[in-house]
């Protein structure tokens, strides 16, 4: 991806846009009640873009003065580690959102790649694949669900050399088929902390020039979906 793409022909955001996304995103289970009477593949949609988001925090030019405390490079992958939560600079932020989002079934988005990727061979069976795959120009996104809501989701994307913004000692290497991998634990709250307790894992290593994230979670956020070491069993199916 290039600068072109993010920064050119952009409209400037509306007031509190930010804000508002980051709100949302991280407080999805306060909007439990509202979600089960909405399509749920709006629900997943805003939990799928939840991995991007924590993926932009630093592509848009966040303030951090007083606040960064550590960049570590741990796995190939910067890591910026930070008492608090970014803050988004509204002058000079673009939207990175895609009009063509509309979920779709695998076979179809299949069809349609913009470059090729691998799947898991290996899911927990209690987990069953949701059909709704969102797929853009640059990362297609699936998940599967359980019967406690909680769910893994994987997001391919074309590989990014963009730190990672997270909080102190949220972070650890790990391996995924002998190749370095990073685990993180933990997740930003709504008041800009890193919140230690929220069950929470993501999962991000490289192959073939993609970036893979695996990530599990449910609402609720404080549920431990699965295991650090099932969730590395799934990454390693992807051969």
């Amino acid at each position: 991806m290039d600068d072109k793409f993010l920064y050119q022909n952009r409209p400037p955001l509306r007031s509190g846009f930010s804000e508002n996304l980051y709100v949302r995103l991280s407080n999805l289970a306060l909007q439990k009640s509202a979600a089960n009477k909405t399509p749920k593949f709006v629900f997943r949609f805003a939990l799928a873009c939840l991995l991007v988001f924590t993926l932009l925090f630093t592509l848009f030019e966040p303030v951090r003065a007083n606040v960064l405390d550590l960049i570590k490079h741990i796995a190939g992958f910067t890591v910026e580690e930070s008492t608090a939560a970014p803050v988004i600079d509204e002058a000079r932020v673009t939207v990175y959102v895609d009009n063509d989002y509309t979920p779709q079934p695998l076979t179809t988005a299949l069809q349609n790649l913009p470059f090729a990727f691998s799947m898991p061979t290996y899911i927990p069976e209690r987990f069953v694949f949701n059909n709704d795959v969102i797929l853009t120009k640059s990362y297609i996104s699936m998940s599967w669900v359980d019967k406690h809501e909680g769910e893994i989701y994987l997001l391919v994307e074309q590989n990014w050399d963009i730190p990672i913004n997270v909080g102190a000692e949220s972070t650890k290497e790990v391996k995924v088929n002998g190749q370095p991998a990073i685990l993180i634990r933990g997740l930003w709250d709504i008041y800009g902390k890193w919140d230690y307790n929220k069950k929470n894992l993501q999962l991000y290593w490289r192959k073939d020039g993609l970036l893979y994230i695996l990530n599990s979670s449910d609402p609720s956020m404080y549920r431990e979906v699965i295991s650090e070491d099932e969730l590395i069993k799934i990454a390693e199916s992807i051969k």
